[in-house]
């Protein structure tokens, strides 16, 4: 619906509404095993993209029922998004909030993101440009996540460079919390990862999902250039499942902080770290409630 290509001083503001439609772009009655539809063959419209813009503000407009990820942002700097709210179809697959793609100086505050997919993405997809592709300076806080999926996601391993990365105040409601996922499914044929990851924190979190809260995770044959210098501060959770510190034996994590944490967790870990080095905890309650309502 709106798409902007090397543009400067670029604005979308008000109380409008914009709908993606989204459904158009899927078989009537194609629905999958999990009740949602199948993915179409075609590629299906993002509601906002824009490529190697400066300068951009989108302030209090609503966007609903996106095909796909609903905003994509790639090579974009100097960028502020505030009061934005995202409404996507939970039976449509991809519907992601915002992907941040390789951008600089980013600014998203007071959104309320409501997706089946990621709540918002912070990515460095190599793949889609010719220069080095760096993801950095990016800030979200004082927002409302609610997913079936992740509510942020950080790189994948096949992206190059994210850093410098700050999420504060927020609420996440959802499948998981925080992911830093590393399959090789992510992978091209013959590739063993590259992503370089690091100075990434979380404050003033609240997250309740049915799965892990965090999970920084490598699979074994993968090879990411770092994955480092995570914090974790005042978190209070609610999980089904336990914060997932794994990295492989290529791939090792490095420094990473939790402290001031209250956790009520429903699994039988609180905390599984494997393949790390400078795991740091303080300030940590928690409370394992079992299937026989024992803590």
């Amino acid at each position: 619906l709106i798409n902007a290509v090397n543009s400067e001083n670029v604005a979308v503001t008000g109380q409008g509404r914009l709908d993606g439609n989204g459904l158009f772009f899927y078989k009537p009655g194609d629905i999958g095993p999990t009740g949602k539809f199948n993915k179409p063959s075609t590629q299906r419209p993002r509601i906002v993209m824009f490529y190697g813009c400066r300068d951009v503000r989108f302030e209090d407009i609503t966007c609903v029922d996106s095909s796909c990820w609903t905003f994509w942002l790639m090579k974009c700097e100097d960028v502020n998004i505030r009061g934005v709210k995202i409404r996507g179809n939970k039976k449509m697959l991809n519907v992601d909030g915002i992907d941040i793609d390789a951008c600089r100086n980013v600014v998203v505050s007071d959104c309320i993101i409501d997706t089946e997919d990621d709540c918002i993405a912070v990515r460095s997809i190599q793949n889609m440009y010719e220069t080095p592709a760096v993801c950095e300076n990016i800030t979200v806080t004082n927002c409302v996540l609610k997913t079936e999926c992740n509510g942020v996601r950080i790189g994948c391993p096949s992206d190059a460079v994210i850093r410098n990365c700050v999420f504060s105040n927020l609420v996440i409601d959802g499948y998981s919390g925080i992911a830093v996922q590393n399959p090789r499914i992510y992978l091209s044929e013959g590739s063993i990862g590259c992503a370089d990851i690091y100075n990434i924190s979380f404050a003033n979190i609240t997250v309740k999902c049915s799965h892990y809260p965090v999970q920084i995770y490598v699979e074994e044959g993968v090879r990411l250039k770092r994955l480092s210098d995570f914090s974790f501060s005042n978190f209070t959770v609610k999980s089904g499942g336990p914060y997932i510190i794994q990295g492989s034996s290529e791939t090792i994590i490095k420094k990473v902080r939790f402290s001031n944490m209250q956790i009520e967790t429903a699994g039988k870990d609180v905390f599984v770290c494997r393949n790390c080095e400078e795991i740091s905890f303080n300030g940590i309650e928690f409370s394992n409630l079992s299937d026989s309502g024992k803590k």
